[in-house]
């Protein structure tokens, strides 16, 4: 019997869509471009937030320089209006009922941890995005793509092949060096291996500027 259930949120129990539109198009007017109508956003989606800049911005402006301006204006706007018209898509509130009445546990996860680790006074907090966080996911870099599969809404990734004795000799660096604890050593490291790592809201900015 199936005690735990943990589903991805955006997109699969919410639609967010209209907010994550919303949220573009007012870090688009803040630059000055042009605005896309909501229902243009449904095909923007889903492929990161940096992503969703660069296909929201106009062809040939979407430098490194104007994602990141984007990027400043969209996150905290988003944050204060990410509730305005987001909702469960249709059906999904009347699953979660079903699932949890079987007594399929979804919101207690964190809890259950405390309690099986023994800790004694550990308190939850919602603390919202932190320095280093992100909303968002990135499947695939600027340079890779996707071609059509036999399904119009399922996509084949195009990713870029890697010599694996390279790979492999980058990693066991990388694995040294983390026991010197030294975390912007590390992180740079890590930058250096995916030169599409950015980072964003944290310490390690300073690394991209050196780029």
């Amino acid at each position: 019997m199936t005690k735990l259930a943990i589903f991805d949120l955006d997109g699969t129990l919410l639609n967010t869509v209209e907010d994550l539109g919303n949220a573009t198009n007012h870090a688009l007017t803040e630059c000055g471009f042009p605005t896309h109508p909501i229902a243009a956003y449904y095909q923007m989606v889903g492929r990161g937030i940096y992503n969703l800049f660069r296909a929201a911005v106009p062809a040939g402006q979407s430098t490194e320089e104007v994602v990141q301006r984007m990027a400043s204006i969209f996150i905290p706007y988003y944050d204060a209006h990410k509730c305005d018209f987001t909702r469960p898509y249709y059906g999904i509130p009347g699953m979660l009922k079903t699932i949890t009445a079987a007594g399929v546990r979804l919101a207690d996860l964190a809890r259950r941890m405390i309690e099986l680790s023994g800790a004694k006074g550990v308190e939850i907090k919602y603390t919202g995005l932190r320095n280093g966080e992100k909303l968002y996911e990135e499947v695939l870099s600027e340079s890779e793509a996707t071609k059509p599969s036999f399904h119009e809404k399922i996509r084949i990734a195009c990713v870029r092949e890697y010599d694996w004795s390279d790979v492999s000799r980058e990693i066991d660096a990388l694995i040294a060096q983390s026991h010197t604890y030294d975390d912007m050593a590390v992180v740079a490291s890590m930058k250096r291996l995916v030169p599409e790592y950015i980072s964003n809201h944290s310490k390690y900015t300073v690394l991209d500027h050196k780029a």
